[in-house]
C-alpha cells in the first residue's frame, strides 16, 4: 500500500490494490435491517456487536447504538452515547453524523441551546450548500424555542432568507425574522415571503398607510406585490405606476415598471404590457429587470410561435452577455423550424454556433441546424454541422444522433463512431464514439475512509454521503481515484462538489473530460451487471435511465412520491410484485435500498421494452409517462419515424427524459469499452 495524503483528521488515505470486508460488516447490515423494523432492541444488540469487532465501522456501530437509544425512548442514554463517541473518536467523518444526532435529541429534551450549539458545530468543516442551509434552519428551530435566544437566531435567518437555495427554508425563516422588532428585518422578511409568494403572510408586515415608512418605495412595491397576489389586481398595478413615476431613479422603479408588465401579461393583456417593456428597455437599458421582462414576453407568447421567436432573437440582441443569451437562440431556431420558416431557423442557430463556441447548446444548434441542411439536399453542410454538433457534452442526445447522421452521409473523420447502439430494433438511432480497448482502470482509492464510502454507498446509508462530505477537509490535492470512487460508490453528486472544492481551480470544470467518469460512473455496478443479468438488459441503459431519474441518489422521493435510484411509485412497485415473480414484497417496502429499486426499475424497464416491440424511445416514454399516454400517441403520430415521433411528444418532461437517457447511453459506450455487443447492435 502506499500513503496518498492526509484527510486532516489525523487518518491517512492509501492506494489498495485489494479491497477485504469491513470488520463487523455483516452485524452493521443486521443492525440496520432491525432500526428499520423498529426492533430498537434488537438493533441496539447488533450495533453493539459490530463495535466490538473493532474497526473503521465502529464510531458508527456506536452512532446507531445511540440512536436506537434513543428510538427506544432513553434520550437520556442517547445524549450520554453520542457525547462518548465524540470524546472517545473526536476526529473523523462521523463527528458530523454524531453531532447531528445529539442535536436532535437535546432538541426533544428541550434543550434547545445545546442544540443549537450543535447544529452549528457540524458546519465548522466544509459542507455543501444544500447542508449549510439544512443545519442553520435546525439551529434556527432550537433557538426559536427560547424567546431569551431569538436575537441569536436572527442573523441566521437574515443568511437563510438572502442565500437559501430552498424557497421553503427561505420562507420559514422569514416567519421567524418577522418576530424582529428592527423594521430593516421585517422588511428582509416581508420581501422574502412576496418572493416566496407568500402574500397573505407578507400582508401582516405591511405597515398601515399612515404609518411612519408606509410611503417608502420599497414597502409601497410590497404593498403593490400583495396587492396583485391577493388577486385585487388594478390596485396593485396602480400603485407599481405611482412608484415608477415618483421615484425613476431607484430599483423600485425598476422593480415596477417589470411587474407591472408581468401581471399585465399574466392576465393576457399584452398591448397594454407593450408599452411598459419599451419604458424599460429606453430609460433602463441593459438592466435585469429590462431582461426578465422581454424574457417573459417570450415565453407568454403562447400560440404565437413567430412573435415568441422574435422576442427571443430580440433578447439575445439586447443581452448577448446574459447567460440565457444562447438559449434564447436555439428557442428562436427551433420557433421558426417548427413553423417551417427553414431559412430564419437557420440564421438563429448559426448565430448560436458562432456567437457563443462555448454554448452547452452547441451540439443541439449544430445538430438542428444541420438537419434543416440535410433536408435541403445540402449533404456537405450537413455533414459539417454533424460533426461540429459531436463537440458538444457527451451526455447530449444530439451529440450521439449525429454521429449516427454523420455514419449515415459516410463522413466519419475527424470522428470515429463505434457501433450503434439498441434503440429502435434493427434500424440504427444513435451510436457512441468508438472506445477502443484500454487497459483495465486504476485500482480504485482505498483505505478506512474510501473503504467506508463503497460500504455505505452500496446499501443507500446516509454514512456515505458524511464520509463523502468529509474528504474535503483533506485540502486540495485528492487524487483523481477519489472522486470516481465517490462517484462509482453512487454519491456523483458529492463527488462534483468535491471537485469544486478540492481540485486545483483551473480543473474545476465538472464537465471537462477528465471528469468524465465521475459525471458518468458505473455506480452500483455488482448490483446492475446482476440485475442485467437476470432481466436481460444492457446494464449500461439501466445506469443511463438510473443517472437521469436521480442522478444515483438513493434517498431521493420526488415531490409526487416516486423513490430510490429508478424513481419508481410505490403504487408502481406495488402492482410490480403482484405480476412478476423475482419481485418480493421486502423489495417493495424498501425501495431507498439500491439494490431494490434498481430490481424493480429494470423489471419494470422489462416490460416496457417488452410491451414496446423494442423500441427503446416507446419504451422509455412509458417508463416516465405510462404506457397508456404513449399507446395514445402512436396512434395519433401514425407510425411517424423514430426522430419525428420523440421530437412530437407533447409531454415536455417526457421528451427530455427519453433524449436524456438516450445521451446517457451513448456516453457510458464511449467511456467504458465493450467487452459484447449490446442485443442487437451492428457493427457497421
Amino acid at each position: 500500500m502506499v500513503s496518498l495524503f492526509s484527510t486532516g483528521y489525523g487518518c491517512v488515505l492509501v492506494l489498495s490494490l485489494v479491497a477485504g470486508a469491513l470488520p463487523g460488516e455483516e452485524a452493521y447490515l443486521e443492525a440496520r435491517d432491525f432500526e428499520r423494523g423498529a426492533r430498537y432492541a434488537d438493533a441496539l444488540s447488533a450495533f453493539d456487536g459490530c463495535a466490538g469487532a473493532g474497526g473503521p465501522l465502529t464510531p458508527y456501530a456506536l452512532i446507531g447504538a445511540a440512536r436506537c437509544r434513543a428510538h427506544g425512548g432513553s434520550r437520556a442514554d442517547a445524549i450520554a452515547g453520542y457525547q462518548r463517541v465524540l470524546e472517545a473518536h473526536p476526529s473523523g467523518p462521523w463527528t458530523g453524523m454524531a453531532l447531528a444526532g445529539l442535536a436532535e435529541a437535546l432538541r426533544l429534551e428541550k434543550r434547545f441551546p445545546e442544540a443549537a450549539g450543535a447544529y452549528l458545530k457540524i458546519l465548522d468543516r466544509p459542507a455543501p450548500s444544500s447542508w449549510r442551509d439544512r443545519y442553520r434552519w435546525q439551529a434556527v428551530l432550537c433557538l426559536a424555542e427560547d424567546p431569551a435566544a431569538l436575537d441569536k437566531a436572527l442573523p441566521l435567518c437574515r443568511t437563510l432568507c438572502a442565500e437559501a437555495g430552498s424557497s421553503r427554508i427561505r420562507l420559514d425563516a422569514a416567519q421567524v425574522l418577522a418576530k424582529s422588532a428592527d423594521p430593516v428585518d421585517r422588511f428582509a422578511a416581508a420581501y422574502a415571503m412576496v418572493k416566496s409568494g407568500a402574500y397573505a403572510d407578507a400582508s401582516g408586515l405591511l405597515p398601515k398607510e399612515e404609518e411612519a415608512g408606509a410611503a417608502e418605495p420599497g414597502w409601497a412595491y410590497l404593498r403593490a406585490r400583495v396587492f396583485i397576489g391577493l388577486r385585487e389586481a388594478e390596485q396593485g398595478r396602480a400603485l407599481l405606476q405611482r412608484i415608477a413615476a415618483a421615484h425613476p431613479q431607484t430599483e423600485w422603479a425598476r422593480l415596477s415598471l417589470m411587474h407591472h408588465a408581468r401581471s399585465l401579461l399574466a392576465g393576457g393583456q399584452h398591448e397594454k404590457a407593450g408599452p411598459l417593456l419599451e419604458t424599460l428597455l429606453t430609460g433602463y437599458p441593459g438592466s435585469e429587470e429590462a431582461a426578465e421582462t422581454v424574457w417573459r414576453f417570450a415565453e407568454l407568447s403562447s400560440g404565437r410561435e413567430e412573435t415568441a421567436a422574435r422576442y427571443y432573437l430580440r433578447f439575445a440582441s439586447l443581452f448577448p452577455d446574459d447567460a440565457r443569451a444562447d438559449d434564447a437562440l436555439l428557442l428562436a431556431g427551433r420557433l421558426y423550424s417548427d413553423t417551417g420558416r427553414n431559412t430564419e431557423a437557420i440564421a438563429a442557430f448559426g448565430r448560436l454556433i458562432e456567437s457563443y463556441p462555448g454554448s452547452r447548446f452547441l451540439a443541439d444548434a449544430a445538430y438542428q441546424r444541420g438537419d434543416l441542411r440535410a433536408r435541403g439536399r445540402d449533404k456537405e453542410g450537413a455533414a459539417a454541422d454533424f460533426e461540429l454538433a459531436t463537440r458538444g457534452d457527451l451526455g447530449n442526445y444530439y451529440v450521439h444522433r449525429a454521429l449516427q447522421r454523420l455514419h449515415e452521409l459516410g463522413h466519419t473523420n475527424p470522428v470515429k463512431p463505434g457501433p450503434a447502439l439498441p434503440v429502435c430494433g434493427k434500424d440504427s438511432f444513435v451510436r457512441p464514439f468508438a472506445c477502443e480497448e484500454t487497459p483495465a482502470p486504476a485500482p480504485m482509492a482505498e483505505g478506512d475512509e474510501l473503504a467506508r464510502v463503497r460500504f455505505f454507498g452500496a446499501h443507500g446509508f446516509e454514512e456515505g454521503e458524511w464520509e463523502a462530505v468529509a474528504l474535503a477537509a483533506g485540502g486540495p490535492g485528492l487524487p483523481q481515484t477519489v472522486y470516481e470512487t465517490v462517484a462509482a460508490a453512487g454519491l456523483p453528486t458529492l463527488a462534483l462538489w468535491l471537485i469544486g472544492v478540492c481540485a486545483p481551480e483551473a480543473e474545476r470544470d465538472v464537465y471537462h473530460p477528465r471528469w468524465w467518469r465521475v459525471q458518468f460512473p458505473r455506480a452500483y455496478w455488482d448490483d446492475v451487471q446482476s440485475i442485467a443479468g437476470e432481466t436481460g438488459l444492457d446494464p449500461y441503459l439501466i445506469l443511463s435511465v438510473c443517472r437521469q431519474e436521480s442522478f444515483f441518489r438513493a434517498g431521493v422521493v420526488s415531490p409526487a412520491g416516486a423513490t430510490g435510484v429508478m424513481q419508481l411509485m410505490p403504487g408502481t412497485a406495488q402492482w410490480l410484485a403482484s405480476v412478476e415473480p423475482s419481485v418480493g414484497r421486502e423489495h417493495v417496502d424498501h425501495l431507498t435500498h439500491p439494490a431494490n429499486s434498481l430490481r424493480l426499475g429494470a423489471y419494470y424497464l422489462m416490460r416496457m421494452i417488452a410491451r414496446s416491440d423494442g423500441n427503446l424511445i416507446y419504451a422509455l416514454a412509458s417508463y416516465n409517462a405510462g404506457p397508456g399516454n404513449v399507446s395514445k400517441w402512436r396512434k395519433q403520430l401514425g407510425g411517424a419515424p423514430p426522430e419525428a415521433f420523440l421530437e412530437a411528444i407533447p409531454f415536455t418532461e417526457t421528451r427530455h427524459f427519453v433524449k436524456r437517457v438516450l445521451g446517457n447511453y451513448g456516453a457510458y459506450y464511449s467511456l467504458y469499452p465493450r467487452k459484447t455487443r449490446p442485443n442487437n447492435a451492428e457493427d457497421s
